[in-house]
């Protein structure tokens, strides 16, 4: 599932439905896509809170979790809500797949 954020470089500027016509029509994706939601700051969607928390983002001595870092940063999660992985933004999607 692709989650659209603005938050990196003003990459994505649309509102939520510019952005899946963008998607899905120029660069076929084929995945579902959330409304357009931010996975930093104050703001920051339950869901990403939740990825970093408990991940490795999370800094056990700090009690915080890092920051994502840029657009495409993945991770993997079971059915029953673990996280199982995190890969960074520069990861190819497609090397994802051994581990799924």
């Amino acid at each position: 599932m692709g989650f659209p954020c603005n938050q990196f470089g003003n990459q994505e500027p649309g509102n939520s439905e510019e952005i899946s016509k963008y998607a899905y029509g120029t660069f076929g994706v084929k995945f579902p896509l959330s409304e357009k939601v931010e996975v930093n700051g104050k703001n920051c969607n339950d869901i990403w809170k939740y990825l970093r928390l408990n991940s490795v983002l999370y800094d056990k001595k700090k009690k915080k979790a890092k920051e994502i870092p840029w657009n495409w940063a993945k991770f993997l999660v079971s059915s029953e809500g673990q996280i199982i992985k995190y890969y960074n933004p520069r990861i190819d999607p497609l090397s994802v797949v051994k581990d799924i």
